[in-house]
């Protein structure tokens, strides 16, 4: 092909220029196609994922109150514990008590009336001895009566809180294989949803490069007609097909749609809006064993709590960082960061919108010693306290 002041030197060429750009814009309609496909399946894999993220949500919620639980009755089985001792000790004594002054009536019992009188000391005074045991042998026996009730109370209770505690711990195996199944479904919802979109860019990339050529032999054709070298092609031979009226991505990426996140009912944690079940161990502002004091908050945990989001968020670092282990930090959204450490196991990724609740990790398994999580807030770079006064004064340092 041969330009000449802007014309075409064969008319043949033109019409080969023509087939070649229906056949261009034909493949162009089909990319629009494959594309919106795939954007229809990308929309429903990100539909599965927030039905995904609604379910993790709630099994981090039942996470968090049967661990609560597990905590309370665990506190409560000590205290039982430790009233069937002092109640057991008492009683233990006032059987002593008891058998001596049961003793001391057995011996007057088997002494005869006559005996008594030859007793050192005055009449009146044996007679009162006397009728001061007998006296006191009813009272011993009702007061031995009712600590052998209140003891096998306590007995009962314990039964309740072991026979409590096995079944807590058959809920939470439950919950925990559930939860792993949850796990390997979002790895492959985020597989499915990560291979969408690069399919997606992909399709979009080829639609650029063929909206491109198209464009310059539009230009081309349009010329020819302007010129009438062509009169056969008409002004409607140059309209876009229906699926080329999209934006033109001949210049810059297609923007990615923003990962949307579903509107669920605010996340109530059952003592505040901390990370994992626990107590608070030490508080903002604390003196640690080096002479600092603490930027955050300590929190005593069960063995492979869930650690969720306390608050909306996005995940700006998931990952091990000196100083901190494993850590994640929370972008929210008044621009304050959180920062949570000292999990065995991270589930979040960088760039995660996550909600309230959701998800971020899971504390070591470890029995020998109780976990212990990290919780730090900062504000325009400064640490502040986590807990608003209500939750630390509910979460007060013990020991």
């Amino acid at each position: 092909m041969a330009w000449a002041g802007g014309q075409v030197s064969n008319p043949t060429q033109a019409d080969a220029m023509k087939s070649r750009l229906q056949a261009i814009e034909q493949d162009l309609s089909k990319n629009w196609e494959k594309r919106d496909e795939l954007n229809r399946v990308a929309e429903r894999a990100s539909t599965e994922l927030k039905e995904i993220q609604e379910r993790g949500i709630g099994l981090a919620r039942s996470l968090y109150r049967y661990s609560a639980k597990a905590d309370s009755l665990q506190a409560r089985l000590g205290q039982l514990q430790e009233r069937e001792r002092s109640k057991a000790a008492a009683m233990a004594r006032r059987q002593g008590q008891l058998a001596a002054t049961l003793s001391a009536l057995q011996r007057m019992a088997r002494m005869p009336a006559a005996t008594l009188v030859a007793i050192p000391q005055p009449p009146q005074n044996t007679i009162r001895s006397a009728i001061l045991l007998r006296a006191t042998v009813p009272k011993l026996q009702d007061e031995a009566t009712r600590l052998a009730d209140e003891l096998r109370t306590l007995k009962a209770l314990r039964a309740n809180i072991a026979e409590d505690s096995k079944s807590l711990a058959k809920t939470l195996a439950d919950l925990e294989k559930e939860r792993l199944s949850l796990s390997f479904l979002t790895a492959k919802k985020m597989r499915l949803l990560e291979k969408t979109r690069s399919a997606e860019h992909s399709a979009a990339r080829r639609t650029a490069r063929l909206s491109a050529r198209a464009g310059n032999m539009r230009e081309l054709l349009w010329a020819l007609s302007k010129q009438k070298q062509t009169p056969e092609l008409r002004g409607e031979d140059f309209e876009p097909p229906p699926t080329a009226g999209k934006p033109d991505t001949a210049t810059a990426e297609p923007p990615t749609p923003p990962r949307q996140t579903a509107a669920f009912a605010p996340f109530r944690l059952p003592r505040g809006p901390i990370p994992a079940p626990g107590r608070v161990v030490t508080a903002f502002g604390a003196k640690m064993p080096n002479g600092t004091l603490s930027k955050g908050v300590y929190i005593s945990t069960r063995p492979s709590a869930p650690v969720v989001a306390p608050t909306n968020g996005r995940v700006m670092f998931a990952g091990v960082f000196r100083g901190y282990g494993n850590l994640v930090i929370l972008e929210l959204p008044n621009s304050d960061h959180v920062l949570i450490s000292g999990m065995a196991k991270i589930s979040a990724e960088i760039g995660d919108e996550v909600l309230a609740g959701e998800p971020l990790g899971e504390m070591v398994p470890s029995t020998s010693s109780l976990p212990k999580l990290y919780f730090e807030r900062r504000r325009q770079g400064r640490p502040i306290n986590p807990l608003p006064p209500k939750a630390a004064r509910r979460n007060k340092v013990r020991g």
